[in-house]
């Protein structure tokens, strides 16, 4: 069952919140001072006049009609993309080969997105009111997807190997340890990027239609509101789970190697809790905290390689 909120613009300004017809009728009745009967039969263009500012969600302020959802479609956009976008231009963009990194990457996460969503077709809507299917979903899911990292991890390894061979040919430097970094940070900014269009942005065009939406498992928060932030965790979780992947696969290290396919699991399974009643509340901040934990993994995983190289580079000379 989903829930329509609005603003009814009138003398009273009271805040609406129905979920059928027969709720909706109700309400705009005790608005005009109406009974259900009077409300059927009387005062029709009133009444109606009423009803189109509740479904298109208009407030009127002096003769000004501003389109309240529109602003909240665009919050939801900017919450889920926002800092990766802001990732792209302080970073990304300055690098041509980066950008590039990041189209293929998108490209190739959205390709697998499809191709698990032709193969679990077949099996949907599933119709178990428990939750073990969807748990098969997510291990599936997040098993195909971490063999299709390590696919692009060799991928990449051999366009290293060949650039690598170039610039020994034209003595040019190799590629330093900062390029191989934000490599893999667009890369993993790709995936992140493409489950968020995936998940999220291809579930927010209703956001711009009449009003926003609420489900009966979690009625605190915005549906379209809990999407955003289960995108933006996971676009901070795929992220840097690419640099720590392509730091353990480099180095051989069987921690970091580990660390990226169960933070994901564990990750998509929180993503089940939303399925209890007031789940999301639980659910949602549990997710962050595995975002956090990604997020300073890679960041004590970089400050000790550059470190290192640091080093290594004082000791040569």
């Amino acid at each position: 069952m989903y829930y329509i909120i609005s603003l009814v613009s009138c003398d009273r300004g009271v805040l609406c919140c129905f979920s059928n017809y027969e709720v909706y009728k109700s309400i705009l009745g005790n608005l005009m001072g109406l009974s259900s009967t009077t409300f059927l039969d009387g005062k029709k263009q009133n009444i109606e006049h009423i009803a189109t500012k509740v479904l298109f969600g208009y407030r009127e302020n002096k003769g000004k009609k501003v389109k309240m959802t529109v602003t909240a479609g665009i919050g939801y956009a900017l919450l889920a993309l926002g800092p990766s976008l802001s990732l792209f231009v302080s970073v990304i963009s300055k690098k041509p080969f980066l950008i590039l990194t990041v189209l293929s990457s998108t490209l190739l996460w959205l390709i697998s997105l499809i191709i698990l969503s032709a193969v679990w077709r077949a099996f949907l809507p599933l119709k178990s009111t428990t939750w073990w299917p969807y748990a098969l979903l997510i291990i599936t899911s997040v098993g195909f997807q971490e063999g299709l990292r390590v696919f692009f991890w060799k991928v990449y390894k051999r366009l290293e190997d060949m650039l690598d061979a170039y610039a020994d040919r034209v003595s040019k430097p190799r590629l330093f340890l900062t390029d191989k970094m934000q490599i893999a940070l667009a890369g993993g900014l790709g995936h992140g990027v493409a489950h968020a269009v995936f998940f999220c942005l291809s579930l927010l065009t209703p956001a711009f239609g009449p009003a926003t939406f609420f489900v009966d498992k979690c009625s605190q928060i915005p549906f379209f509101l809990v999407s955003a932030f289960i995108a933006l965790a996971f676009v901070t979780i795929h992220t840097f789970s690419m640099v720590i992947a392509f730091n353990g696969y480099a180095e051989g290290n069987k921690v970091d190697q580990y660390f990226v396919p169960v933070v994901h699991f564990v990750a998509g399974m929180l993503t089940l809790v939303n399925f209890a009643s007031g789940g999301c509340v639980i659910g949602i901040p549990l997710l962050y905290v595995m975002a956090f934990l990604s997020l300073i993994h890679c960041g004590k995983m970089v400050w000790r390689r550059l470190t290192e190289h640091q080093i290594r580079q004082g000791n040569s000379l």
